[in-house]
Formats: C-alpha cells, structure tokens, sequence
C-alpha cells in the first residue's frame, strides 16, 4: 500500500500496516498446519438424538 510507504518516508520512521500484518500471520499459521489444541478444546460428546 502506498499509504505505509509514504507515512514511512515522511516521518523517517518504519511504519508496519496492521492489516498486512495480521494477514500475513493468518497465511503463516495456515502453512504450518497450526490448528487449536485437541486437549483444551476437545470434540464434544456425541450425542443420541433419537431413541
């Protein structure tokens, strides 16, 4: 984005965008197969519906 390049060349400073940040730490948990853990988060029991 031309936005954080600009801001960045302005004010001397580097300047991270948030968006493409947290963007780019979606793609990098994905590619790692990083999933919840099975331990906290366990599959509910299953459950009987009809009798």
């Amino acid at each position: 984005l031309g936005i954080t390049d600009d801001l960045q060349h302005r004010i001397g400073v580097p300047v991270v965008n948030p968006v493409t940040a947290a963007l780019k730490m979606a793609e990098l948990l994905v590619s790692i197969n990083l999933t919840h853990s099975k331990r906290a988060y366990p599959f509910p029991p299953k459950q009987e519906f009809f009798s």
